[in-house]
């Protein structure tokens, strides 16, 4: 592995910061004024990570192994077909907490709830019709938001064009994972 490939970075202070991302999805930081300092520690953690989680696949698959004739039939997980769009997204972003930084998903939930909930939120997450969508969205762009006094929603001036194209693209996200999770959308 390359020096190239690990996510080290120098910065303001002069100290090289390199940050990791374990399986498990924690984030580990690693501090030095050398660089081949950071990547020396990074390398030695990654290879323990990897390390462990061979060592966890092979006890659960001795597990499960042992346990085999024991198991009962476990009930495959199909969809609730009346879960509504606002279920289903905190399904979403529960399962970006573990992919993505907070800090992304929060942004993803703040546009959810700023953009998306007040309009699909009480909907049917198979009720979700794609021009009913473009219609929206077109109108974000054009008339913003209906204003309201508190917090939540957003002042009735047109949204920039960046704000609506992140807003589809989210809502196209939680339809990709809608239709992974096994709606038909």
């Amino acid at each position: 592995m390359s020096l190239r490939n690990l996510n080290i970075y120098l910065r303001k202070d002069g100290r090289y910061e390199g940050r990791y991302k374990s399986k498990s999805g924690t984030i580990k930081y690693f501090y030095s004024r050398l660089e081949e300092v950071v990547a020396r520690q990074m390398i030695i953690y990654i290879a323990h990570d990897f390390e462990n989680e061979a060592q966890e696949t092979e006890s659960s698959k001795t597990d499960s192994a042992r346990l085999a004739p024991f198991e009962t039939k476990i009930k495959e997980n199909h969809p609730d077909k009346s879960d509504t769009l606002e279920e289903m997204a905190k399904r979403w972003i529960e399962g970006k907490r573990k992919e993505d930084k907070e800090s992304s998903v929060g942004i993803y939930a703040n546009y959810i709830r700023l953009y998306i909930l007040p309009k699909f939120g009480d909907k049917k997450v198979e009720d979700v019709k794609d021009a009913e969508a473009d219609e929206y969205f077109q109108s974000l762009s054009k008339e913003g938001r209906e204003s309201a006094q508190d917090d939540t929603t957003p002042s009735s001036k047109a949204l920039s064009i960046s704000t609506v194209n992140e807003a589809i693209r989210i809502m196209n996200c939680l339809m990709k994972f809608a239709a992974e999770s096994g709606y038909s959308v």
